[in-house]
């Protein structure tokens, strides 16, 4: 796996004249330019010249962003771009992996101390090392313990042994916002398996509705179960298992609730309204209610 640094030639930086290292693909080699002219055209194009002898004075019109950085500043590049590489090549986890991290930076991890990086995997930037420490309870030095990890624009790029480690311990001292969030996600993927989903109509389509079958399909994809299932081992049996009696007991005083309502309703119709009253006063606010 290979990680591409963006290029940073544009037509408004580069000037005939100057040297830039040019890369048509991400796996080729960088090689030597000179640019010769700026098109005046659309798409943008740059007229380079190949400076190498065995291009045998190639000349060719590019893309600016071909440009990747200027040539006497190439050995930075390509060391940045290989501490980049190395960084996504251990970080490569499957999608379970994936989105359990993202929903406990999600909840537990405030963004000024550490956010995950968006396209790759696993990688996350540490903004605060002493902050996020102490934050999830972990020392400066576990954080910045792979050897992998580098510094980059004030932060720290750690790989995935790193952001792991931060997930797991933040959701065994914090797990109940977790939990709540797997409850979150369990309950509506369940309406989505009953009901499917219709989503409203907008400028360029109208609405349109994927059907419950659509989802009962892919009950068993990566970002579902096995996600949660993980989620819950990160944030311990112990309190998962809180979470679900907390969970039960919620939903049984809502059935016990139900149940006064519409015996207080069944009184009122049978014209006993004191025994009706009686209960409601007894029952207090009603069980349930909101």
């Amino acid at each position: 796996m290979s990680f591409n640094t963006t290029g940073t030639a544009t037509l408004a930086t580069l000037s005939p004249g100057e040297r830039w290292a040019y890369r048509a693909r991400q796996q080729d080699p960088l090689v030597e330019v000179v640019v010769r002219k700026l098109g005046s055209g659309k798409p943008a194009r740059v007229l380079v010249g190949f400076v190498a002898e065995h291009f045998e004075g190639r000349e060719e019109w590019v893309p600016p962003s071909r440009l990747k950085t200027p040539w006497t500043d190439v050995v930075a590049f390509t060391a940045r771009e290989q501490r980049w590489n190395a960084v996504a090549a251990a970080s490569d986890v499957e999608e379970p992996v994936e989105f359990a991290l993202s929903t406990v930076f999600d909840q537990l991890i405030d963004r000024s101390l550490a956010t995950l990086e968006y396209r790759l995997r696993g990688v996350a930037y540490l903004h605060d090392i002493e902050g996020l420490a102490t934050e999830v309870g972990l020392s400066p030095n576990q954080l910045c313990a792979d050897p992998l990890a580098f510094t980059e624009d004030d932060d720290l790029i750690v790989p995935v042994s790193i952001t792991e480690l931060i997930a797991r311990t933040a959701a065994a001292r914090t797990p109940e916002p977790v939990l709540r969030e797997v409850q979150r996600e369990e309950a509506e993927f369940a309406r989505l398996l009953v009901h499917g989903k219709t989503y409203p109509a907008s400028r360029s389509q109208p609405a349109w509705h994927v059907p419950a079958e659509r989802y009962a399909d892919s009950e068993n994809e990566p970002y579902h179960r096995p996600c949660w299932e993980l989620l819950r081992a990160w944030c311990g049996a112990e309190a998962a298992e809180r979470q679900d009696e907390l969970l039960a007991l919620r939903q049984e005083v809502a059935r016990i609730g139900d149940l006064a309502l519409r015996a207080v309703a069944a009184l009122r119709a049978a014209g006993r309204r004191r025994e009706a009253d009686q209960l409601e006063q007894e029952l207090g606010v009603p069980v349930g209610g909101t």
